[in-house]
C-alpha cells in the first residue's frame, strides 16, 4: 500500500513487445523488453510439426522476436537522437573499419621505414 501511495522518482518505462508467427501461422511468440517470452501461441496445426519440429520452432521464434525488440529499442533510442548523433551511431562500424585500415598502412610505412634504417645502418 505504501509502495502504490509514494510518487515514483522517475516515469515507468514503455514496454516494448514484438510478436513472432511462423510462415505458417501455426505458432507464435511474443517477447517484451521486459521477458525474454512474454507469450506463447501454439495452434492446432503445429501438432504436424512433432515435438523436435515445435521446439525448433519455438526456439527459432524468440530468436527472431528477441532481435526485433532490440531493433525496435535501437530504433526508439535514435528517435530521440539529433540526427549527426544519430548518423555517428550508424557509421560507427564503417568508421572503425577504414580507421583500423589507415593504422595497417601506417604501420606497414613504419615498419618498412625501420627496414630501410636497418639495411643503411648494416652498411655504414
Amino acid at each position: 500500500m505504501r509502495a502504490a501511495q509514494t510518487a515514483r522518482a522517475e516515469p515507468a518505462r514503455e514496454v516494448l513487445t514484438a510478436e513472432i508467427f511462423t510462415d505458417e501461422g501455426d505458432c507464435s511468440v511474443t517477447s517484451s523488453s521486459e521477458r525474454a517470452v512474454a507469450g506463447v501461441w501454439i495452434g492446432p496445426a503445429a501438432r504436424d510439426r512433432g515435438i523436435d519440429g515445435l521446439g525448433e520452432a519455438l526456439t527459432g521464434l524468440i530468436a527472431r522476436a528477441r532481435d526485433e525488440v532490440r531493433r525496435l529499442a535501437e530504433d526508439r533510442a535514435r528517435a530521440g537522437l539529433p540526427d549527426q548523433v544519430a548518423a555517428t551511431i550508424d557509421n560507427a562500424g564503417e568508421d572503425a573499419a577504414r580507421a583500423g585500415e589507415a593504422t595497417g598502412r601506417i604501420l606497414d610505412g613504419i615498419s618498412k621505414a625501420n627496414e630501410a634504417l636497418q639495411r643503411k645502418a648494416g652498411r655504414a
